[in-house]
């Protein structure tokens, strides 16, 4: 299996599996709560839409020329199937945050620098007309929730080490 890359937009999609290896990477390091976060992010967005896969509002429907929205940029057409929230913005968010809160002090600078991740893949998922912009902002919200979340389990983790 490899990943399809036709445009500059598909080879932007795809950069959000390097996310992937690496969390892997640093869960050899025992921070095993760093794929726990992908587990659960992959989790809630697959629930997403299949709650709101049959909802009537046309902001949870993909665009209807949606085609080639996969992780490898394949699988054909799949306008009107279930997109809320985007799962891709919903990693490169979760990915982009956690880094940051584990290891960068969390300021605005870094917060604004670890937002250009999913801002692009969001850019990327609109452009190749994959999700609108409420999917994406849904899988921002989705991602940095999750983020959040690791970060008060690592938090805790780090707390109890102390006493």
């Amino acid at each position: 299996m490899y990943v399809k890359i036709k445009s500059f937009w598909d080879f932007i999609s795809a950069t959000i599996l390097l996310s992937n290896y690496i969390i892997i990477y640093e869960s050899f390091d025992g921070n095993i709560e760093l794929p726990l976060g992908v587990i659960l992010t992959l989790t809630l967005e697959k629930i997403g839409k299949l709650i709101t896969g049959k909802w009537y509002p046309a902001i949870f429907a993909r665009p209807h020329d949606a085609c080639d929205c996969s992780i490898f940029n394949d699988g054909g057409a799949v306008g009107g199937n279930p997109g809320f929230p985007s799962g891709h913005v919903a990693m490169a968010s979760y990915f982009a945050y956690v880094m940051v809160f584990k290891y960068f002090e969390n300021n605005y600078y870094n917060l604004l620098i670890a937002t250009l991740f999913p801002i692009i893949i969001g850019m990327s998922r609109y452009f190749k007309r994959c999700h609108n912009i409420y999917q994406i902002f849904a899988g921002w919200l989705l991602g940095i929730g999750v983020a959040l979340f690791i970060k008060y389990i690592i938090y805790h983790k780090n707390k109890e080490k102390i006493k």
